[in-house]
C-alpha cells in the first residue's frame, strides 16, 4: 500500500529553535518568546538554581515519600490524624493538610522545575534529573530522621515539630537560590486558554497526560507502605524500617542515570522501558515475603519508579512548541495525574489495582507516542514563522510561493551545502509522469514531479553513495503550478542502512504552510526507535536544514547573486571524482611529513586542477604525446601535457612537484634552500628538486626556463609578479599564479602608490571574479588588479577561477593564451621596459640560495 500523509491531522510539535542574523540561538521561532536567547548550560548562577530546586524536591517530595514511617506507627489511619496534634478540629486539619499543603505543593513544584529550563537547554534532562534526585534523598533522610525522632525519647509530637522546623530553613534557602533568568513573555487575552485547549488535540501530549494519570495511580502504594507490608509478613521492625530507605536510596539513582542516557536514546523510549519493568515488578510483589526478595524489589522498584519522577518532566517539556508553553504542559499534566495520585494512596484501591496499573500506563504511552511513526502521521520537527516582532523585513515567506520554489531548487540541486559529508548530488532522472510506488501521495496535494538523485560521499571509503527521490507536491485546488512540499525519500534496499549523513527518517518534507503569518515547516518520518528530543541528532539537523531553507529564500527574494564563481575552466564532477582519487593515492603523506604544514591542505587540490587544465588546454595529437601508453586504471598517465613539462616556481616544501611527477609529468621545482620533507621523498621526486636562486638582473638566460614550460606561481609572494613575465620572455606553454602575499617586482605593493598597467576600461575589475562585497577596496583585490593589468600588458588573455581548496589565497589568474589585442613583438617590448625599470631602480636584490647551488 501506498503511505498517505493526511495533511490535517494533528501533528506533534517539538520545540523550535532559530538563529538570528547574527547567529545567536533563539529559543522561540514563533514569537513567545524574546529573540536572541542564549543558554549558558552551566556555570554558577545556572548550578545553585539546581541545587535550589534539589532543596525544594528534598523537602516537599522527600517528605511526602517518607510518609511509610507515619503508616507504620499508626497503622490503618489515614492523613488527618498525622496532625490532629496541631490541629484538634477536623476543618483546620482539611484545610491545612487538604488544601493549604495541596495547593503550597502545587504551586511551587511546576515552576520550581520549569525554571531550570532558563538555564538549560542541550544538559536540561540532565539537570531536571539531578534535581529531581533531591526528592529520593530527601525521602532517605527523612524517613532516618523520622524514625530516630518517633521512637526516639523525643517522641511522635515533637519530632513532626522538629521536622518542619527544618523543613521551613531549607525551603527558605531553596527560595534565596532560585531565581529566574528570562522575561515573562508576552501573551495576549485568551492566548493562554487557547493554547491549553491546543495541547489535548495533540495525541502524544494526551498520551503522556493519560500515562501518567494511570502511573500516579498506582506508584505511591509501595511507597507508603511498603514499611507496614513488612511487618505485616513477619519481618523485624528493624529491618522493616530500612526497606523505605533502600527504596529511597535506588529511587535516587533512578532520577540520574535514565536522564542521562535519554539524550542518546530519547526521553521516550526511556520511559516506555522504565515504566514496562514497574508493570513486571507489580507482578513481583506478590512473591515477596522474606528479606532478600523485599531488598531486590526495593532497589528495583525504587530505581524504576524514581526514574519516572525524573524523565517525566523532560518528556512533557519536549513536546512543547516553545519554551514559553513548558510550564502550563508540565502543571496540566500533573494537575490531571495529581488527582490519581490521590487515589492511589487509598490502600485498598491502590492493592487491588496496583498489579495492572503500569502495563497500562506503559502501552498507553507505547501507543500514544509510536502513532506517529507506525500510523504515518508526520512529526513537526521544526518550524520558522516570520515574525514581525524580531523578523521585520526577512519574511519572504509572506510574499510570494515563487521564493519557496528557488529555495527547494537549491536544496534539491545542491545538497554538499548541508552537509560537509556529501560531496555532490548527480541527477539520475527527472520524472513527470509514471512516478515510483515509492513516492508517496499526499492526501490533498497533487505530485507535480520528482527527481531521482544520487548523493555521493565526500569520502567514500567510509561513507557510501545514496539514491532519493525529491519530489514536488501542490494543492489538488490549485489552478497553475505552485509546489508547496518537497518530499525527500530515500531508496534504501532491503537489508540496507541509510548512510550518516543522511537523517535517521524514511521522508523528510519541507513544505510552505499557508497561514498567517506564512509558516517554513519541517517534518518527518522518522525510522524506529529514532529519537526526537530537542537533544537528538535529528532534532539538530531538521534546524540546521530550516534555517538553509530560509536564508535561500531571503537570497531568492532579494536577487542574491553569488559573489564568487568556481569551475570556470574546470567542470566541477570531473575535479571531485580525480581529487577523491589523488587524496586516496597520497594520503600516506600524512604518516611520514615531516613539515609543520598540512600536507594536504591545497597541493592534492592544484595537482587535481593542474591535471585538468592541461588536458582540455594542450592537443592530444601533439607528437610527444602519441607515445603515451594508455591506462585503464590511471587514465590521467595519457592525458595531454605541456610540451616543455612544468616549472614550480618557488616549490617549498616541494609536494605539488612530488605529486604531478609521481603521477607521470615531467617537471622540476626550484627554491632557494631545500626544505626537510625533500629528502625523504623517493629519489625520482628528489631529482626533480633544485635549489636553485632567481636573477632577472643577470642578463644571462636561466636554464630552468625553456620554451613550451608551464610556469606554477603557487603563493609564491616576492616571485608571484615575475611570473606573467618570464612566461612571455621565454615564450612559456602557459602559467598560473595564485596569489598570497603582495609583492612587485623589488618591493611590497602599496595600493595608493603602486601604479596600475593600462586596462581595457572601468569595468575590467568586475571581470576578474574576485568575490567580497565588490567595491574591491581592499589590499588583496586591488593587488590582485594589478596582477591581472600586467597579465594583460605581457600580452596574455586573462582567465581567473576560484580554486576548490581549503584557504582563504585561492583566487588564480591563468594564462593560456596569447592576447589578440597586441603583437607578440609588443608583449616582448613591453616586458623588456619593465625590466630595464627594475634594474635601473636597483631596488632588487637576488638572494642566496640556502644549501649547495642546484643542488638539494
Amino acid at each position: 500500500m501506498v503511505p498517505t500523509l493526511d495533511t490535517q491531522a494533528d501533528i506533534r510539535h517539538l520545540p523550535t529553535e532559530e538563529k538570528d542574523s547574527e547567529g545567536a540561538i533563539v529559543a522561540d521561532a514563533s514569537g513567545s518568546s524574546p529573540p536572541n536567547i542564549e543558554f549558558p548550560e552551566g556555570g554558577w548562577k545556572a548550578w545553585s538554581v539546581v541545587l535550589g530546586v534539589f532543596l525544594h524536591q528534598f523537602v516537599t517530595l522527600g517528605y511526602t515519600n517518607a510518609y511509610g514511617v507515619y503508616n507504620a506507627i499508626l497503622p490503618g489511619v489515614e492523613d488527618v490524624p498525622i496532625c490532629n496534634c496541631f490541629f484538634p478540629d477536623a476543618q483546620q486539619v482539611a484545610l491545612a493538610q487538604g488544601f493549604g499543603l495541596g495547593i503550597a505543593s502545587g504551586m511551587t513544584y511546576v515552576p520550581s522545575l520549569a525554571v531550570i529550563t532558563h538555564y538549560f537547554f542541550r544538559r536540561r534532562t540532565v539537570a531536571m534529573g539531578i534535581a529531581s534526585s533531591g526528592c529520593a534523598i530527601g525521602a532517605c533522610l527523612h524517613t532516618i530522621m523520622l524514625n530516630k525522632l518517633f521512637h526516639g525519647r523525643v517522641g511522635f509530637h515533637v519530632g513532626v515539630r522538629a521536622s518542619a522546623g527544618l523543613n521551613l530553613g531549607i525551603l527558605v534557602l531553596a527560595m534565596l537560590l532560585m531565581r529566574t533568568r528570562l522575561p515573562p513573555r508576552s501573551s495576549r487575552n485568551g492566548d493562554t486558554l487557547q493554547e491549553i485547549k491546543t495541547f489535548f488535540w495533540e495525541p502524544a501530549y494526551l498520551s503522556a497526560v493519560l500515562g501518567s494519570f494511570f502511573i500516579l495511580l498506582g506508584i505511591f502504594f509501595p511507597t507508603f507502605f511498603l514499611q507496614l507490608k513488612s511487618i505485616e509478613n513477619g519481618l523485624s521492625p528493624d529491618f522493616a524500617f530500612y526497606t523505605l530507605v533502600i527504596l529511597n536510596m535506588a529511587s535516587g539513582f533512578g532520577r540520574v542515570i535514565p536522564n542521562i542516557i535519554a539524550r542518546p536514546l530519547g526521553v521516550i523510549n526511556v520511559m516506555i522501558f522504565c515504566m514496562t519493568s514497574l508493570g513486571i515488578m507489580a507482578f513481583s510483589l506478590l512473591l515477596v515475603k522474606d528479606v532478600p526478595r523485599t531488598v531486590v524489589f526495593a532497589i528495583l522498584y525504587g530505581f524504576f519508579s524514581g526514574s519516572y519522577a525524573g524523565v517525566v518532566a523532560p518528556m512533557v517539556a519536549s513536546l512543547a512548541r516553545n519554551d514559553g508553553e513548558i510550564g502550563s504542559r508540565i502543571g496540566l499534566c500533573f494537575a490531571v495525574a495529581g488527582i490519581a495520585g490521590l487515589i492511589g494512596k487509598n490502600p485498598h484501591i491502590g492493592s487491588s489495582a496496583f498489579s495492572v496499573i503500569y502495563m497500562v500506563a506503559s502501552r498507553c504511552l507505547l501507543r500514544g507516542f509510536c502513532t506517529a511513526r507506525e500510523c504515518i502521521d508526520w512529526i513537526c520537527a521544526a518550524s520558522c514563522v516570520q515574525n514581525q516582532e524580531y523578523m521585520e523585513g526577512i519574511g519572504y515567506a509572506r510574499r510570494h510561493l515563487n521564493e519557496f520554489e528557488v529555495a527547494i531548487s537549491q536544496l534539491v540541486h545542491h545538497p554538499e551545502y548541508n552537509s560537509t559529508l556529501i560531496l555532490r548530488s548527480d541527477t539520475v532522472a527527472e520524472l513527470e509522469s509514471d512516478f515510483p510506488e515509492a513516492i508517496p501521495r499526499l492526501n490533498g496535494r497533487r505530485l507535480i514531479s520528482s527527481t531521482h538523485r544520487r548523493l555521493l560521499a565526500r569520502r567514500p571509503g567510509r561513507d557510501v553513495s545514496l539514491e532519493q527521490y525529491c519530489s514536488l507536491y501542490e494543492p489538488e485546488d490549485s489552478s497553475g503550478p505552485s509546489p508547496d512540499t518537497l518530499l525527500l525519500t530515500p531508496i534504501v534496499q532491503p537489508g540496507e542502512s541509510l548512510p550518516y549523513y543522511h537523517p535517521a527518517v524514511s521522508h523528510l518534507a519541507f513544505r510552505y504552510v499557508r497561514s498567517d503569518p506564512p509558516t517554513l515547516r519541517i517534518e518527518v518520518i522518522p525510522l524506529p526507535n529514532i529519537p526526537t528530543d530537542p537533544n537528538a541528532r535529528l532534532y539538530r539537523t531538521c534546524l540546521a536544514l530550516l534555517d538553509t531553507l530560509d536564508r535561500y529564500g531571503w537570497g531568492a527574494l532579494t536577487h542574491y547573486k553569488k559573489r564568487v564563481m568556481h569551475d570556470c575552466l574546470v567542470p566541477r564532477e570531473p575535479y571531485q571524482d580525480l581529487y577523491l582519487i589523488m587524496r586516496e593515492r597520497h594520503k600516506h603523506l600524512v604518516d611520514t611529513w615531516q613539515e609543520v604544514t598540512d600536507p594536504l591542505k591545497h597541493d592534492i587540490g592544484i595537482a587535481t586542477y593542474l591535471m585538468l587544465l592541461w588536458k582540455d588546454t594542450f592537443s592530444a595529437d601533439a607528437s610527444e604525446h602519441e607515445t603515451l601508453t594508455k591506462d585503464i586504471e590511471q587514465p590521467w598517465r595519457s592525458w595531454p601535457r605541456p610540451p616543455g613539462g612544468f616549472l614550480d616556481f618557488g616549490c617549498g616544501n616541494g609536494l605539488l612537484t612530488h605529486i604531478l611527477t609521481q603521477e607521470g609529468y615531467k617537471g622540476r621545482g626550484i627554491d632557494l634552500r631545500a626544505r626537510t620533507s625533500w629528502s625523504h621523498y623517493p629519489e625520482s621526486t628528489q631529482d626533480s628538486l633544485h635549489v636553485h636562486a632567481f636573477d632577472p638582473t643577470t642578463g644571462t638566460p636561466d636554464p630552468y626556463f625553456q620554451p613550451g614550460i608551464f610556469i606554477i606561481g603557487n603563493h609564491a609572494d616576492e616571485l608571484t609578479p615575475w611570473v606573467p613575465l618570464l612566461s612571455t620572455l621565454q615564450a612559456a606553454a602557459g602559467y598560473i599564479n595564485i596569489p598570497c602575499c603582495a609583492w612587485i617586482f623589488d618591493a611590497k605593493f602599496e595600493r595608493n602608490t603602486t601604479p596600475m598597467f593600462p586596462t581595457p576600461g572601468p569595468d575590467f575589475a568586475d571581470t576578474l571574479n574576485l568575490g567580497g562585497q565588490g567595491d574591491n577596496g581592499s589590499s588583496y583585490s586591488m593587488y590582485r588588479i594589478w596582477l591581472a593589468s600586467l597579465t594583460l600588458y605581457c600580452g596574455w588573455e586573462i582567465e581567473c577561477e576560484t580554486l576548490r581548496i581549503p584557504s582563504t589565497r585561492n583566487w588564480a589568474i591563468i594564462g593560456r593564451r596569447k592576447s589578440g589585442t597586441m603583437t607578440e613583438d609588443e608583449a616582448q617590448e613591453n616586458v623588456r621596459v619593465i625590466m630595464q625599470n627594475v634594474a635601473e631602480r636597483g631596488l632588487f636584490k637576488a638572494r642566496k640560495p640556502e644549501g649547495k647551488d642546484d643542488g638539494h
